[in-house]
């Protein structure tokens, strides 16, 4: 079984184009995004690395 997923990449590819997410997205919204998705942390972060989609303003200081 793969880590990421052609499903889960799809779903967050879907989830980002309707949101207008393109290169970069914040802590605040990834919250936000597996609140009202189907879609996990690790499925965003996956996406993110996979795509050069920068994390900003990380809530713990490590982005």
């Amino acid at each position: 079984m793969c880590k990421f997923c052609e499903e889960s990449e799809a779903a967050v590819k879907k989830i980002f184009d309707e949101v207008g997410i393109t290169d970069k997205i914040t802590c605040a919204q990834a919250h936000d995004l597996i609140e009202t998705y189907d879609i996990t942390f690790g499925d965003i972060g996956a996406y993110c690395d996979k795509h050069n989609v920068k994390i900003k303003n990380c809530q713990l200081g490590c982005f």
